[in-house]
């Protein structure tokens, strides 16, 4: 059995499924592909209040600074804070397929869940990353499981086809409130 835990290598394995001698436990590729795009991510949960305001038009932006991301990337890499809109315009005729989104001040979290074959989450363990080098965390300190954790761990497991392990990754806004 192999048992991915980065989304890059859950894709790369249910693409592969095929070639590969052992079971993979893991989501389907579809799934693989959602968890790998962040802009299908958030079209998923952009009706959810823990998703965060994505600017889909530079010129409505109103307040900064802004967070701009690559749609498919990790560990943070090309992930830069605006501070403001010329900025902002130089940085996205430099670099292609950034979004542009609001943002999140507060501290990161990361939790990881598991949801059985049946679709059913059975695990939720949140953990503050202490030791961040290269947008990985090499030390981490498990934290308690709020209700507002929970709910959006529930929401996200309902519209998802998770099989296996998973996780996601929560900030805080400017008012407290987790996205």
């Amino acid at each position: 059995y192999i048992i991915p835990t980065h989304d890059t290598v859950a894709l790369f394995l249910s693409q592969n499924q095929g070639n590969i001698r052992a079971k993979i436990v893991c989501s389907d590729m579809q799934t693989a592909i959602i968890c790998r795009n962040k802009k299908m991510t958030y079209e998923l949960f952009k009706d959810n209040k823990f998703c965060p305001l994505i600017y889909d038009v530079i010129d409505s932006i109103n307040s900064f600074p802004v967070f701009a991301k690559p749609n498919i990337g990790e560990g943070g890499k090309n992930a830069s804070i605006v501070y403001e809109k010329d900025s902002l315009n130089k940085l996205l005729n430099k670099m292609e397929g950034l979004l542009v989104l609001e943002y999140l001040p507060g501290d990161e979290i990361t939790i990881d869940c598991f949801t059985n074959s049946q679709g059913e989450l059975l695990f939720i363990g949140p953990r503050k990353r202490e030791r961040i080098k290269i947008g990985i965390s090499f030390h981490s300190e498990s934290i308690e499981l709020s209700q507002e954790i929970k709910e959006i761990a529930f929401e996200i497991n309902s519209k998802v086809n998770f099989k296996g392990l998973w996780f996601f990754q929560l900030k805080k806004d400017i008012i407290g409130a987790y996205k």
